[in-house]
């Protein structure tokens, strides 16, 4: 019978200078507007990584935060598609909004190609 002891090594100085390469890929993946982390996350992940966090749980944690910046990104984009969809259906002066099917077609065409 285990009680939930488990035992995990330090992460070695090769696995950090690894582990150290992504954040530093997925900062610059922020920069270039591709799905990444922010300078808080890099900050959080060098210093769980200096105090020896486990390397499995850490990629856990990197691949979620990419994946909700991700999601974030999106919902902000479709949030100003609609903004400008409704700005042109103002100009307009429609009670309609004939762009906004197509732009939210199209985003969702751009977003499959992406993948």
């Amino acid at each position: 019978m285990q009680y939930g002891l488990t035992l995990r090594a330090k992460p070695d100085s090769k696995a950090k200078a690894i582990f150290a390469k992504w954040i530093e890929l997925a900062l610059q993946n922020t920069r270039e507007q591709r799905p990444g982390i922010e300078i808080p996350d890099a900050i959080y992940f060098n210093s769980r990584l200096e105090n020896g966090a486990d390397i499995m749980e850490l990629e856990e944690e990197m691949r979620y935060t990419i994946e909700k910046n991700k999601q974030d990104a999106e919902r902000q984009q479709m949030a100003v598609i609609e903004a400008q969809d409704n700005r042109i259906c103002k100009l307009n002066k429609q009670t309609i909004k004939p762009p906004c099917s197509y732009n939210r077609q199209m985003l969702k065409l751009n977003n499959r190609k992406k993948h």
